[in-house]
């Protein structure tokens, strides 16, 4: 599966609107990212936090060359493909369970009123 990347990307005017749901996918599936977008969106946030891949900020003066870096690293060094793949795992996971936590008190609530 080494070589296997999801590319997600996200326009900074829908920063703080959506999370690209190419995302989501790319961490059901246990696969890296790269994200291409707003390193103060959830999405970077949630791929840093998890080391799921690489997010880089096409603003950046380097970005062309962060993107080809990151395409080269995961095709070509199974370890690093392999850290961001369990690194998405969990993410998946802690979305999971933001959710379940999410809905959980959202029940609660409903009981309590």
């Amino acid at each position: 599966d080494a070589g296997d990347v999801h590319l997600a990307t996200m326009k900074e005017d829908a920063l703080g609107l959506l999370m690209p749901s190419k995302v989501n996918s790319a961490f059901a599936m246990k696969k890296p990212v790269i994200f291409l977008g707003s390193k103060k969106s959830e999405a970077a946030r949630l791929i840093e936090e998890y080391k799921a891949g690489v997010v880089i900020d096409v603003k950046s003066e380097t970005a062309k060359y962060d993107f080809a870096k990151a395409v080269a690293d995961f095709v070509t060094n199974k370890a690093v493909w392999a850290a961001a793949s369990a690194g998405s795992e969990k993410a998946a996971s802690a979305i999971a369970h933001e959710k379940m936590a999410g809905l959980f008190e959202k029940m609660a609530r409903s009981l309590l009123e």
